[in-house]
């Protein structure tokens, strides 16, 4: 009865005898860190990303005033 009834041993043979985690083991420990980061990166405000955002507005807003400004000197043309 070593294992002929069908019982379950424990020795899967899927991890590595000089660390001992398995590969699962690995793998869960990998996708959590990959979900600490973009956790961080999804819900964290960084001053780069402030910074980017100010200028993109600014840069947009000179555009509008531009193109309000190219208008004004067409519609005054007429």
């Amino acid at each position: 009865m070593d294992g002929a009834g069908g019982e379950d041993v424990g020795d899967s043979g899927t991890g590595s005898k000089a660390s001992g985690a398995s590969a699962p083991d690995a793998v869960a420990k990998s996708e959590a860190a990959s979900r600490s980061e973009d956790a961080e990166a999804v819900s964290g405000f960084t001053g780069s990303s402030v910074v980017r955002t100010v200028v993109a507005f600014l840069a947009g807003l000179g555009a509008f005033f531009a193109l309000l400004y190219a208008l004004s000197i067409v519609l005054n043309s007429y």
